[in-house]
């Protein structure tokens, strides 16, 4: 799995799914916003910032970053272009 998600670690351990999509939030908008003040380009960022980390390997991810976002769990899905990983040759 450290081959296959190199950003997965200690180093972006959290403590649980709703503090991680919490920390994406900040670090994208450099505060705690609510979700109706987040711009489309924010919310994409923060997709694109969670999917990088592996956090939609996570059971109930997906539900959990639309109710931060005010999404619904289609636009997330539309957000990350989202597909079952692949395995690689001789895997």
């Amino acid at each position: 799995l450290a081959n296959r998600c190199p950003t997965l670690g200690v180093k972006n351990f959290v403590s649980s799914l709703p503090d991680a999509v919490q920390a994406a939030i900040t670090d994208v908008t450099g505060s705690v916003l609510p979700p109706d003040r987040l711009t489309m380009d924010e919310k994409i960022r923060i997709v694109e910032d969670l999917q990088q980390a592996g956090i939609f390997y996570m059971k109930g991810a997906v539900s959990e970053v639309a109710a931060q976002l005010g999404s619904s769990e289609a636009t997330i899905y539309r957000l990350t272009k989202f597909s079952p990983p692949t395995l690689g040759p001789g895997s």
